[in-house]
């Protein structure tokens, strides 16, 4: 059977011919793939930057503005092969990008740029750290209020472009992000892509520091057994003029990267910036510099060269103490001593001069054992600081009057037991007594001076570890007492002295008069910090004790032994306990031409685009004093100081003060004086000398003079 089909026939199309329905069809889906094109096509800049070697633009995540809490935009460089821009820290040459927003209409935010790991570029030993090609640094407005609403954002740009040589570029740029609906733009994944490669602290969880220390020119760092191994480490720091080279591993987890450009020792204390690239993984790692060796065989040479150095440094420092004017109250004791030398034999020169330097070597071993139980108790410790402890002070006020006794003949100074032997035949000596103690007093005298070398080798020993903290105090022991030897290998200048006489007693007492303006100074010290009460307690016991000494019949030798061991006793532990509720520490006067430093005030001066000149004092240093009255009060210097755009700021250091040791320290400093000039377009300061100069002054507030 056949059965016809109802179904219309089917002709073949002509070859050539348009079919109609397919067209309409065809040009129906154009215009809606037309139509979605024009929705999804990404926000364009307003304005670019371009030249030859780059094009620089701002790109969005989004296509619209949306009602979201942060839009993602993108400042993008498009760079010719072998061109670069730099990342936030350039290394050693470059400049970073800068992009400072103009306006950012319907926006509340800021516009801070972020930066994704950098590569290290490497020429001519010269290591700088940016990027190449195609590169996003991401950032993001945030917040905006209220509705949707149109964002426009402008700002100018300023980058230097490198490749042989380097271009500087700058320019303003914008981006219209238009109202509506919010959705992903075609560079939201490239944006994504950049902001996930900027490290932070939870970018590496895998990559874990367990220790960091600097040791001479070498940055040693230790990470964790489960950490990536490592492509490179961005070290930043606050303070200019450093360069970190490219990390070596020198075993599992360990490596090490050496430091350039200046003296490592301003670093110690301050906080290193780590950006840690270990591939997959990155993180951003904030830790203080600690001065040490953590098993690097390669460290440990370079420590044994800069710890030479630096015990070099501390040598010549304590022979320079000898000179300052801190210990030239003890050259007193030791001229009358000297006087007494005239006709003595050779070896009675020697012993009396090795007396001294014992007793100068004995006292830096104490000084260094109690600097290293306060270190190791976790407190701060500085140079001179015991100058701020009222009870030091009523001891060397005790001190001062048994030595300007001594010099009257009234009391004769013991030597320690055990030390007394060194004369011969075991018999004791109460003139190398005299010269042992008085090697004492020139330690503690020396102790509140920061002199040229000094401050650079007390800097590296307070940092240091315990036993190089020893080490170089012990060194700079020997540096000061390096007269004294000389004199005990070169005992013949006592044929130069004239033979003792009448005359001798007439030269120990004009110096004991003159150790007793020491004690004046040191009274002064003592009523700055305890008051009017403090300073009556302490004069009431040493004038006791004095009338104790004077007075009372030798008869009564075991009474006057008892009074006069409670009247020291007294003196030194009465006057804190009657102290003032409000002592009259010694600031700033009024009108004066002085403010008070404060970390405030000297932010507030930079702001204003002032100069700002910091000295750090106290009523305890003596250099700190001859510089005031000899520098700084200086008709030049007072004159260059008086600008209108200087701001003078006075710190004083009499009395324990956090903040002014925390200032000390970011710069490494331990001791006082202290000087510093800002300049207003200078990120770092000018530090001056110890011992300063009209001249030193007046050159470095030129330097940074911003008058036109």
């Amino acid at each position: 059977m056949i059965h016809k089909s109802n179904t219309a026939p089917y002709h073949a199309p002509i070859k050539g011919a348009v079919d109609i329905n397919s067209l309409i069809v065809t040009i129906v889906m154009m215009l809606a793939c037309g139509l979605a094109l024009a929705r999804y096509q990404p926000v364009k800049a307003d304005t670019i930057i371009e030249t030859d070697f780059v094009r620089i633009s701002l790109i969005s995540g989004s296509e619209a503005a949306g009602q979201n809490s942060a839009v993602p935009v993108g400042l993008r460089f498009q760079l010719q092969p072998g061109w670069k821009v730099y990342w936030r820290s350039p290394g050693e040459a470059g400049l970073p990008p800068e992009f400072t927003p103009d306006a950012m209409l319907s926006s509340g935010g800021n516009a801070a740029l972020q930066f994704p790991v950098p590569t290290r570029f490497s020429l001519f030993g010269i290591d700088t750290y940016g990027y190449g090609g195609d590169v996003i640094l991401p950032m993001e407005i945030e917040p905006r209020l209220g509705s949707a609403r149109e964002i426009f954002i402008t700002g100018q740009l300023d980058a230097l472009i490198c490749s042989d040589i380097c271009v500087p570029v700058s320019g303003t740029l914008s981006l219209t992000i238009p109202a509506g609906q919010a959705r992903p733009s075609v560079f939201a994944q490239q944006i994504a892509r950049a902001a996930a490669r900027v490290p932070s602290a939870i970018t590496g969880p895998d990559i874990i520091l367990e220790d960091m220390a600097l040791d001479s020119n070498m940055l040693t760092l230790r990470f964790s057994d489960g950490t990536p191994d490592i492509t490179d480490i961005f070290v930043e720091t606050a303070q200019n003029g450093y360069s970190f080279g490219t990390p070596q591993k020198i075993s599992t987890g360990l490596y090490q990267s050496p430091v350039g450009g200046r003296d490592i020792q301003p670093l110690i204390g301050t906080d290193l910036r780590l950006t840690v690239d270990a591939g997959s993984q990155f993180a951003e790692i904030i830790a203080p510099a600690i001065m040490g060796n953590i098993g690097s065989s390669s460290g440990i040479g370079a420590s044994l060269s800069s710890v030479l150095l630096l015990l070099v440094i501390a040598f010549l420092g304590g022979m320079i103490l000898n000179v300052m004017p801190c210990v030239l109250p003890v050259l007193t004791i030791k001229l009358a001593s000297i006087a007494e030398m005239g006709g003595q034999d050779r070896i009675t020169i020697r012993r009396r001069m090795l007396a001294t330097a014992a007793g100068i070597l004995t006292s830096f071993a104490v000084l260094a054992a109690g600097l290293i139980l306060v270190q190791l108790a976790g407190h701060s410790i500085g140079w001179g600081t015991q100058f701020q402890n009222p009870y030091f002070l009523c001891f060397m006020s005790v001190v001062m009057v048994l030595f300007s006794l001594s010099l009257f003949d009234k009391i004769t100074v013991p030597l320690p037991a055990g030390i007394s032997q060194i004369s011969a035949g075991g018999r004791s000596n109460s003139k190398l007594g005299a010269d042992f103690s008085s090697g004492f007093l020139v330690t503690l005298l020396a102790t509140p001076c920061s002199a040229p070398l000094v401050g650079t080798a007390v800097s590296f020993a307070l940092a240091s570890p315990p036993p190089l903290l020893f080490t170089v105090l012990m060194v700079m022991g020997a540096g000061l007492a390096v007269p004294y030897l000389l004199g005990a290998i070169m005992p013949d200048f006592g044929k130069l002295l004239p033979r003792p006489g009448k005359w001798m007693l007439r030269v120990k007492q004009g110096l004991g008069l003159g150790l007793l303006g020491t004690l004046i100074w040191l009274l002064w010290l003592v009523q700055s910090q305890l008051g009017i009460s403090g300073l009556i307690g302490l004069l009431l016991c040493l004038g006791g004790l004095c009338l104790s000494l004077f007075f009372m019949p030798t008869q009564m030798r075991a009474v006057q032994q008892a009074a006069m061991l409670i009247l020291l006793a007294g003196a030194i532990i009465l006057p804190p306990l009657l102290a003032d509720t409000a002592p009259a520490r010694p600031l700033v006067q009024a009108g004066d031409d002085w403010a008070i430093f404060s970390q405030q005030a000297l932010d507030e001066a930079r702001e204003q685009n002032k100069r700002v000149f910091v000295d750090v004092t106290a009523d305890w240093c003596v250099t700190c004093k001859l510089n005031k009255v000899f520098v700084l009060e200086d008709k030049d210097v007072r004159a260059a100081l008086g600008a209108d755009d200087v701001v003078r700021l006075r710190a004083d250091w009499t009395v324990p003060d956090d903040d002014i040791s925390a200032y000390l320290f970011s710069f490494g400093r331990f001791g006082i004086p202290f000087n510093a000039v800002y300049g207003p377009a200078a990120k770092e300061p000018l530090i001056l000398s110890e011992l300063l100069s009209a001249d030193e002054v007046i050159s470095a507030l030129a330097k940074f003079s911003s008058l036109p």
